[in-house]
């Protein structure tokens, strides 16, 4: 109104003399009410901002909210809301928000990316970290239908008997990296792989509808791998008398992520395990064993062969199983 210029005398005083005519003063809130308006916008922002992107526009609009807020109040009541503070601490709060959950996905990713290190390729493993980011996986532990895949070698210990440490241990890796990296381009997770067997499932962590046929491919696969390098190999060589024999199980099973108090890496709980350790221990070499809900869901890809039924210690009943034979077969 006065274009710049400071406000004469006169016009102070009658300011003064309206506000006490009409009782309308200023109001300043005590500070006790200040903290608790900038301690509830921090922890609006806190709360909403859960991406950079829609947090910043969360927070921005909080922001505006307030602005308006404390307009309407002063030209109704003439309570004066401050304005500095309150969005100093929407800027502050955003920023370190957004800043920590940052530092809290890359950490969480890179302990996601190290839980399955050499268990998944890179894309699965990706893709994981996407599927958990969602809530749709939870590493904590969740029980679910998986297929089972287990391959044992066979032979290992009379090798070792006439071979060298060394040499033992060359041979194991050889045929623990053929094993691998066929469960991975089938995009397999690896539970373990030692002392010449190798725990795999399918349709965990991420989903996979074809999770036994993919596991029986693997198998299939596996044994084809062996025969053509023992092919490849003369005669008389040492690495012609390992085998492998093969279990592929479908079930629910209990998987998830034991911590540091265990093995810390992803592990798979239940009887369909349990089961494809019996199978592959009576499996013969070059043999794959299919459970009977894996042979149900692979049915139609492979051909059978005729396999006695299975009889476990303390079973009940005797277990139905099926052979098939390899990719060559």
């Amino acid at each position: 109104v006065s274009d710049g210029r400071p406000m004469y005398g006169v016009e102070i005083l009658a300011n003064v003399i309206e506000s006490i005519w009409s009782n309308r003063f200023i109001r300043v809130p005590e500070t006790a009410v200040r903290v608790f308006i900038l301690l509830l916008l921090g922890l609006l922002v806190g709360l909403v901002c859960v991406r950079p992107t829609t947090g910043f526009i969360f927070a921005l609009s909080i922001a505006v909210i307030y602005f308006l807020l404390a307009g309407w109040l002063f030209d109704a009541t003439g309570f004066l809301l401050d304005l500095y503070y309150p969005f100093a601490t929407v800027g502050l709060s955003y920023l370190l928000v957004t800043a920590y959950r940052y530092s809290v996905e890359v950490r969480r990713r890179r302990d996601i990316l190290e839980l399955f290190g050499g268990s998944v390729t890179p894309a699965v493993a990706q893709a994981t970290i996407d599927a958990i980011n969602q809530g749709q996986i939870d590493l904590n532990g969740q029980e679910q239908r998986l297929t089972v895949l287990l391959v044992e070698m066979q032979g290992r210990a009379a090798y070792a008997t006439h071979h060298d440490p060394m040499d033992v241990l060359a041979m194991l890796t050889l045929y623990r990296n053929k094993v691998v990296q066929t469960i991975l381009s089938f995009e397999g997770t690896v539970i373990r792989s030692e002392q010449g067997q190798t725990l795999a499932v399918f349709n965990a962590p991420l989903r996979q509808p074809d999770h036994a046929w993919r596991a029986a491919q693997v198998a299939q696969a596996v044994q084809g791998e062996v025969k053509r390098y023992h092919q490849s190999l003369t005669k008389d060589h040492a690495h012609r008398a390992i085998s492998f024999a093969c279990a592929v199980n479908t079930g629910r099973a209990i998987v998830g992520y034991e911590g540091p108090g265990g093995a810390n890496a992803l592990t798979v709980l239940g009887d369909v395990v349990d089961l494809a350790g019996h199978m592959v221990a009576a499996a013969e070499s070059g043999q794959i064993l299919l459970g009977e809900q894996s042979y149900v869901e692979t049915a139609e890809n492979v051909v059978v062969l005729s396999q006695a039924p299975l009889h476990i210690k303390d079973w009940l009943t005797a277990v139905t199983v099926y052979t098939i034979g390899t990719e060559e077969t």
